[in-house]
């Protein structure tokens, strides 16, 4: 139809190389006047294998390995995820929601999955009907145990970690990282920006439960 012709047009005159999400939303809203205030993305967990090496993140994890807090940086760690439209494993979806365009904010969201009733529609959605996905990462025992959520147990995140039905690879996630340093411009600057102690080196997380 017309407005999936529109809406594919938009998506390719963009760079994919070089285009934010927030880049893709302004052209969005731009085109379609009845653009939804709130857009629902579908989640995909991230499990805790570091034994998937993705072509050319081996030379950015090196980077990161002898200059950064690598230990806290699951984007770079983990590539292998559940299954697609898995929902036992990936669960509800998030949201982005455009403040402006929401009636009531004075009351405060109850349900961060789905913050706003009236603006929000169910939080459920397949990859293939999103314009985007968010990659949810496990990420090491350490990380995931240190909120104090009492429901965060070495059992569940056992299981959560033994996600490994298809890869990132072809996302190209890593790129990120060199991409930032270029542009904040320098090393030590992305450093800070990374909340990263240049003052001293990362500490040693340990990967398993505790007994």
């Amino acid at each position: 139809n017309t407005s999936e012709y529109i809406l594919r047009k938009a998506m390719s005159d963009m760079d994919s190389q070089t285009t934010t999400a927030l880049d893709v939303i302004t052209t969005l809203t731009k085109t379609f006047s009845n653009f939804p205030s709130c857009v629902i993305m579908p989640r995909l967990r991230f499990g805790a294998y570091e034994n998937k090496v993705c072509t050319g993140s081996e030379t950015v994890n090196q980077l990161a390995k002898t200059q950064y807090d690598y230990k806290a940086m699951s984007t770079l760690r983990y590539k292998q995820h559940a299954g697609k439209n898995n929902w036992s494993a990936n669960r509800f979806g998030k949201v982005i929601v455009d403040i402006s365009a929401v009636q009531n904010l004075l009351k405060s969201p109850k349900n961060i999955h789905r913050p706003f009733s009236k603006e929000c529609p169910y939080p459920a959605i397949s990859f293939e009907a999103a314009l985007f996905g968010l990659n949810h990462y496990t990420a090491s025992w350490e990380r995931y145990s240190r909120t104090g959520d009492l429901r965060r147990t070495c059992e569940v995140w056992m299981k959560m970690a033994d996600e490994d039905k298809g890869d990132s690879c072809d996302q190209h996630i890593h790129e990120w990282f060199p991409k930032f340093i270029q542009q904040v411009g320098t090393k030590q600057r992305a450093k800070r920006l990374l909340g990263v102690d240049v003052s001293s080196k990362a500490a040693v997380v340990s990967e398993k439960c505790p007994p």
